[in-house]
């Protein structure tokens, strides 16, 4: 968001919301840069990073991933299970204490 977001500035506004929505955590990160392609493949990205994200949401908690672009600039949505098991790894994120 901050990396390639702000590239050609200085200033910005990013945004993070986090819900919970039908028995999924939702989180979903905005910038309001420049937009993120609209025929951007998080799947083939070269990035580090991005595949980090890629994998951990959808191997390690078994969500879904996207990113693209909209009105003001680029958003990033998270998705995946809160399990109500505490031993389920899908709960892990929020119970690591």
């Amino acid at each position: 968001a901050v990396k390639h977001g702000f590239a050609k500035r200085k200033h910005g506004v990013i945004s993070i919301y986090a819900r919970e929505e039908q028995g999924e955590a939702v989180i979903e990160i905005g910038n309001d840069g420049e937009a993120i392609p609209e025929d951007f493949d998080p799947t083939g990205a070269h990035g580090l990073g991005m595949r980090i994200i890629q994998r951990l949401v959808t191997a390690d908690l078994h969500g879904s991933f996207s990113i693209g672009p909209t009105d003001v600039g680029s958003i990033a949505i998270l998705r995946f299970p809160i399990a109500d098991d505490d031993n389920d790894s899908s709960a892990s994120v929020f119970n690591s204490a």
